[in-house]
């Protein structure tokens, strides 16, 4: 074990050579190679799964090779676990798969990992036990990249998370016009209306706190707290003064008569949370709309008597 802790590959495959189990767990309960694939240690661990490892053997708290490789971002390792058939969606004792955790924390070449992942048929949807998917995940840490990736690889946009908010929702409230763009082209609902919050909260390895700033409190969204049940997206930045997202959604066609659980449109919220700038926007685009109803109706009237006159004429 001690020699997979420090990737001293000649002592690894010489006690593999002489009998050394290969799956034997240490006093925290890891494998040889759970602990080489900690520390990127790639020769070690081609040496013991040569020598019979088990790719997807868990160990303490539950991680695998791949979610050990991954969480600490190492490229190299993560490709090779997947060439070995490692199982991409197991999950840890918290419910976390190899792509959640990578999509909490964030690698210099986490982009990369990604790839590997979905390309080695990572779900992109996975759900953890609080409920959130790690489109949810990527959406709040404001991972426009990720975000892209998941998309694409056919994540819903409109999925619901631990407090019943779509990833337009979080990109609303946190006022991530990147992220509101990527969603918006992707065919996001812009009306969708937030559901109840349904909790969860999840476990932490390594100490750093930022997977608990992610899942503690109730999901990744975080903003139930805000009042936002029953309300659009529009409604969440207008409350939270996202001005420039607030355009986007009405440039997406946001509903502006659209009422949350409390009556209010989103007219009303940005004006009762101060929020003036964004009342003006919606009130601009609330005058453009009617214009353009204007226009079209007088389209409507010209078309008909165009009509009118021709028939008269036959």
């Amino acid at each position: 074990m001690n020699a997979s802790d420090f990737g001293h590959t000649e002592v690894v495959q010489f006690m593999l050579n002489t009998g050394a189990d290969p799956n034997v767990h240490n006093n925290d309960g890891d494998t040889a190679l759970i602990k080489a694939c900690e520390d990127g240690f790639d020769a070690a661990a081609r040496s013991l799964l040569q020598g019979g490892a088990q790719v997807n053997a868990a160990g303490e708290d539950g991680w695998t090779a791949l979610i050990t490789a991954v969480h600490f971002g190492h490229i190299q390792t993560t490709r090779m676990l997947v060439a070995a058939e490692a199982a991409v969606d197991q999950m840890d004792d918290a419910g976390m798969t190899a792509l959640m955790h990578l999509c909490t924390y964030e690698h210099t070449n986490d982009f990369e990992l990604l790839r590997i992942l979905l390309k080695g048929k990572a779900d992109p949807g996975c759900l953890s036990p609080s409920g959130d998917r790690p489109l949810h995940v990527a959406s709040t840490n404001m991972h426009d990249e990720a975000t892209r990736m998941l998309l694409n690889a056919d994540a819903s946009p409109d999925a619901r998370g631990s407090e019943g908010l779509t990833p337009l929702m979080i990109a609303a409230k946190n006022g991530f016009e990147s992220i509101t763009s990527l969603l918006i082209s992707k065919g996001a609902l812009v009306d969708a209306v937030a559901g109840e919050h349904a909790g969860g909260q999840q476990a932490t390895k390594g100490g750093d706190g930022s997977l608990a700033a992610g899942f503690e409190g109730g999901g990744v969204g975080g903003v139930v707290g805000g009042g936002v049940v029953g309300s659009t997206a529009l409604m969440i930045a207008a409350r939270f003064g996202q001005l420039r997202v607030a355009r986007q959604l009405l440039d997406g066609g946001a509903s502006l008569e659209a009422a949350g659980a409390d009556g209010k449109t989103a007219m009303q919220i940005a004006r009762d949370a101060g929020h003036t700038a964004v009342a003006a926007e919606i009130q601009r685009a609330r005058k453009e709309r009617a214009e353009e109803r204007r226009q079209e109706r007088r389209q409507e009237k010209r078309a008909r008597r165009g009509s009118t006159t021709k028939r008269a004429f036959r």
